[in-house]
């Protein structure tokens, strides 16, 4: 299951590489590639506090360095992408407020 939802990923269905990975993840709760092959879908669709979540799962299991490298830039990237949406959403409920 976690190969069908990396090869979700590489056609871009990232909906369905979502479910692929949470049937993977269901048939083994410590399949890692799974966590990351659904993190990496959650964030094309933009749900990147459900990706955060998933790569918090990961990142105390990995004892892969360079895995390890990824996952951390990853969740960097995720907490830096949630920061900006709850701006542009606070800027969009002032501008509202301004009408």
């Amino acid at each position: 299951m976690s190969n069908c939802a990396q090869s979700r990923l590489q056609l871009r269905d990232y909906a369905l590489a979502v479910e692929d990975a949470t049937n993977a993840i269901q048939l083994d709760f410590n399949n890692l590639k799974a966590y990351i092959h659904r993190a990496v879908a959650n964030e094309h669709l933009e749900r990147f506090e459900r990706a955060l979540e998933d790569l918090n799962h990961v990142v105390g299991l990995i004892s892969c360095n360079e895995m390890r490298s990824f996952v951390l830039k990853k969740r960097n990237q995720l907490r830096k992408n949630i920061r900006n949406d709850k701006e542009a959403a606070a800027k969009e409920v002032g501008q509202c407020g301004e009408l």
